[in-house]
Order: structure tokens, then C-alpha cells, then sequence
């Protein structure tokens, strides 16, 4: 299933053991180059895996984190048979990692389209703000996680949303790989700008702002 219109695809795919690159890869539909992946193998107990070219300045894409936990990104294992990776992904086609047996892979692949959603990185700054811009529009939903070391927020997929808090700052948000309640603190602030995000200093100890650290941000807009 994919909409170009939204740049959000779903596949389901079946492995046979031993297949070649050729065998694993198919084409997305997306109309341009994806800029994240999520992958789960759902016949079994793993994790899942993103996967994004922002964190890698290879051609490829080998680097990538994991969506339930708070491990430090990493570079992927393309020959670890019982990891379902994803190494290739370019504007017509996506690429899955070694095999190893005969299993499913579920794959989750995003194209930032303008006034819709934008993918990106930005570098801490503490004590200063950190201002991102570009976006085309004011955003709705942002998940956010430091992607090369601990910081002081655990490493944890953050999501800040317009409904939960309504205006700026919003300091109200949720954890992905965290079973914790939702949970509100001044020094949580982002505010939703007309083209992007102001990333408040006071979060350097939250998981959005100690300097120095690379963090990932997915953003978008409802329609």
C-alpha cells in the first residue's frame, strides 16, 4: 500500500532463505528517495529497526537505531541472518539486508513531502535555543531522539503533538520505548513555528538540546 501523496508506503514482504540482493529488492513506489525506514519481522521476537540516510553520509544507508530502545545509533550487521537490515534504498527501489531463513518482513518507508512532513537532523546547542527551518508549514506531531550518544533524556523517541499541547512551548510529551505516563515539565519546550522548530535551551538535560549531540526529528502536519 502507498500514497505518494502523503510519501507513506507499507509493504509486506517473504524472504526464502539464501536470497540474493536481486531477490531482495523491490521497487517502493514513493516517487522519490525514502527518507526513513521502520522494518519489523512480525513471525518472531525482534526489534525494529529504522533506518534513515541523515545519519549516514554513505550512498547506502547502513546506519540506524532502534525504535523500542534507547541504544545509541549504530551501524547495522548486513550479515546478521536473524536481523531483517536494510542497507540500499535510492529514488525507485529499497534494498533489505541479509535473509537467512524464510521469514516476513513488515517495512514502513517515509518521503518528506512539502507542507506535509520533513525528516532531518540538527546538532545541540546548549546554552542557546535551536532553531530549525525549511519546513513549509507548521507542524502537528514531532519525535525527536538523540542518535550517536546518552544524553541526559535516556536516548528515548520523544513525541511532542498540537493536541496534547496546545500552544507554545509545548511541554507536554510522550516516549515511544518508554511504558511511562505522559507527562508535562516546563523544561520539555519546543515551539511549533510557522516553517519549523525552536528546540528550548532548558532541555539539555531532557533529551533534545545537550550540545554537541546529533538528534533525529521526524515531523509533520495533519491535514
Amino acid at each position: 500500500t502507498v500514497s505518494t501523496t502523503n510519501g507513506f508506503g507499507i509493504y509486506r514482504l517473504n524472504y526464502t532463505a539464501g536470497a540474493t540482493a536481486a531477490n531482495r529488492t523491490f521497487k517502493h513506489g514513493l516517487g522519490g528517495a525514502p527518507n526513513l525506514i521502520i522494518v519489523k519481522r512480525p513471525d518472531t521476537t525482534e526489534d525494529w529497526y529504522i533506518s534513515s540516510k541523515t545519519w549516514s553520509a554513505s550512498s547506502g544507508c547502513t546506519s540506524g537505531a532502534y525504535l523500542n530502545s534507547q541504544n545509541s545509533q549504530s551501524r547495522f550487521d548486513n550479515t546478521d541472518a536473524a536481523e531483517c537490515t536494510w542497507n540500499t534504498y535510492d529514488s525507485t527501489t529499497i534494498r533489505g539486508g541479509s535473509t537467512g531463513g524464510v521469514h516476513e518482513c513488515d517495512v514502513y518507508a517515509f518521503r518528506a513531502i512539502s507542507g506535509k512532513s520533513a525528516f532531518g537532523v540538527y546538532t545541540g546547542n546548549t546554552p542557546s535555543t535551536v532553531e530549525i527551518t525549511g519546513f513549509g508549514f507548521r507542524p502537528d506531531m514531532v519525535i525527536i531522539r538523540c542518535t550517536d550518544s546518552t544524553d541526559g533524556g535516556g536516548n528515548a523517541w520523544t513525541i511532542v503533538d498540537s493536541v496534547r499541547s496546545t500552544s507554545d512551548p509545548r511541554n507536554e510529551r510522550l516516549w515511544i520505548n518508554y511504558d511511562y505516563e505522559a507527562a508535562t515539565n516546563s523544561n520539555y519546550g519546543i515551539d511549533f513555528d510557522t516553517d519549523g522548530i525552536t528546540i528550548s535551551a532548558s532541555t539539555a538535560s531532557y533529551g533534545l538540546n545537550s550540545s554537541g549531540l546529533q538528534y533525529t526529528y521526524l515531523a509533520f502536519k495533519m491535514d
